[in-house]
């Protein structure tokens, strides 16, 4: 067994968060602003849509606001997936095309993908599950133990089919090949990075979580004591959106601190293993 194969991940990982951790969290941040832009952009196009169509159906209202909100999320989840180019650009040299020609090269290419992906997890994870609760009794618990397995086995199967979308360009249906073939060909030494990944994930968040609710509670707090200090309600009003909006600039640093520490480590994983014959 190639350990030297996961090893090698981690080491690799670690010196390129250690050399140029600060620079992927900054550009990282970047398009994770855009991104999140998109995201409440869709939530607000989905609560103005169900207000406009109160007097409609209900279903039909609720499908309408769902299908706006989950176009605009896809486009999101298409643009989060820069970071990787931009991995691949600062470690390999490949040809930078900067994050507004990423985003246009990656937009439908993603967006499909992660369709292809939904339409997988609902067939093979939620309609088993969806079954089992309508049987009831000891099928309610079984559905639920195979939900989760099925979910973390899809995940595990797949885990490369972005990187081979965005970097090596595979096409939507040969990325799930390609990781499906990347993850047999080196099944045990895969499973011992997956398995030291999600440690290094559960460290990572841990401290990003701290670091994130200490810059969060002090303003927060701060606020709760001029608002009451002032005791007026345009006021408190105006300090409930900027405590939003900071929330959501914290999350997004969040999000792409995440990122900046795990996805180099996935990245040096995924060309070592893609290599293997």
């Amino acid at each position: 067994m190639r350990t030297e194969m996961a090893t090698g991940a981690f080491t690799k990982g670690i010196e390129t968060v250690s050399k140029m951790g600060k620079e992927l969290f900054l550009e990282f941040f970047k398009v994770y602003v855009i991104g999140m832009v998109f995201i409440l952009l869709g939530v607000g196009i989905a609560m103005v849509l169900g207000a406009y169509l109160a007097t409609g159906s209900p279903w039909m209202i609720t499908a309408i606001a769902i299908a706006a909100g989950l176009f605009v999320m896809l486009i999101a989840a298409g643009i989060m997936t820069v970071p990787m180019n931009i991995v691949d650009e600062k470690i390999s040299r490949a040809p930078v095309l900067g994050m507004m020609g990423n985003m246009k090269r990656n937009m439908l290419p993603a967006i499909a993908f992660y369709l292809i992906m939904m339409v997988i997890v609902l067939v093979f994870g939620y309609a088993p599950l969806f079954v089992a609760m309508e049987i009831g009794g000891p099928a309610f618990i079984a559905g639920y133990i195979y939900y989760y397995a099925a979910v973390f086995a899809l995940g595990f199967i797949f885990q490369f089919g972005l990187l081979e979308l965005v970097i090596a360009r595979s096409g939507v249906l040969g990325s799930f090949g390609k990781s499906f073939d990347t993850v047999k060909k080196s099944f045990w030494e895969t499973l011992i990075y997956y398995i030291g990944l999600f440690g290094v994930s559960v460290a990572a968040t841990i401290v990003l979580l701290i670091v994130t609710l200490v810059l969060f509670l002090i303003p927060a707090i701060l606020g709760i004591i001029v608002a009451g200090a002032a005791n007026s309600q345009v006021l408190n009003i105006v300090l409930v959106i900027l405590g939003i909006i900071y929330g959501v600039v914290l999350y997004t640093a969040y999000g792409a601190g995440m990122q900046a520490v795990v996805l180099p480590i996935q990245y040096h994983y995924w060309k070592a293993a893609r290599e293997v014959r």
